[in-house]
């Protein structure tokens, strides 16, 4: 039995996948092999943010785009994460990412960057806003919060003129909805 077992955890390890999870199971004296998905962080926390936007009332559409979503056909989401439980969380912004979000400004209009801080909230603020943080360029932005107050937002040119409330999002979406 032991040498039986050893050979098939050696298989199971040999057939480890990326992104996949082998897991036995006894099925009438013989082991079968079953596939199932691991959830990937970046699902697990834009899942957060996304279920949060479905939920509210004034949400009617909300679809899948390059770099993010569109929400009420009028209003782009674009989403970053963090991982790290404690303030400050930082956010890096490569120069693609900062280009396409300006031409989802352009096009668009309504741009917002929700910044998903580990498992305290959703700080969400508008495109024009993180870009005067970011200085037009790739960078960072941090936003930190002390227990019970709200998010305070900066970048590398200063920070950010107000502070986020915690339960800003994901009302800030539907700010200029008519």
């Amino acid at each position: 039995m032991f040498v039986a077992f050893s050979a098939l955890a050696g298989f199971l390890a040999s057939e480890r996948v990326r992104g996949y999870k082998w897991r036995t199971e006894r099925v009438v004296g013989r082991w079968e092999y079953t596939q199932t998905y691991m959830i990937a962080k970046r699902e697990f926390y834009h899942g957060v943010a996304v279920v949060r936007l479905l939920e509210d009332k004034r949400c009617r559409t909300v679809r899948k785009a390059e770099l993010g979503y569109v929400v009420n056909e009028n209003v782009f989401i674009f989403l970053k994460y963090s991982t790290k439980a404690r303030s400050p969380w930082r956010f890096t912004f490569v120069s693609a990412e900062v280009d396409q979000l300006n031409s989802r400004a352009a096009s668009l209009g309504d741009v917002f960057v929700a910044f998903i801080c580990g498992g305290d909230g959703i700080c969400a603020v508008a495109w024009s806003e993180a870009c005067r943080l970011l200085g037009s360029r790739a960078g960072w932005i941090s936003a930190r919060r002390n227990f019970k107050q709200e998010y305070r937002v900066a970048g590398p040119t200063g920070e950010l003129g107000g502070k986020v409330p915690v339960n800003g999002w994901p009302s800030i979406a539907f700010e200029n909805d008519s």
